[in-house]
């Protein structure tokens, strides 16, 4: 799958979120951000979302050539949430 083909469907998709998003009504709206706004551990889980899926998106982009990078990479992607997995845990049993 080409960068441009992947671009377009992410183009495509976003803009029918958007569009479907418009049509709520404006507290369905803002009830579904406000988590987003006022809990701090929810802006955490959207970035490593997001870091996912940008670490996810260049490991099937780019064609590697020896299997190593795309390994260290998928690590590196999971390191944000494994550490949170840890700091919760520990957070529990306190």
């Amino acid at each position: 799958m080409g960068h441009s083909v992947v671009a377009l469907t992410a183009a495509v998709r976003g803009f029918g979120a958007w569009r479907r998003h418009r049509r709520m009504r404006s507290g369905v709206q803002w009830g579904m951000w406000a988590p987003v706004r006022r809990l701090g551990r929810a802006k955490l889980i959207v970035g490593q979302v997001v870091w996912c899926a940008l670490v996810a998106e260049v490991i099937v982009t780019v064609p590697w050539s020896e299997r190593l990078v795309p390994q260290v990479l998928f690590w590196v992607a999971l390191v944000p949430t494994l550490l949170t997995v840890r700091f919760e845990r520990a957070a529990i049993r306190t």
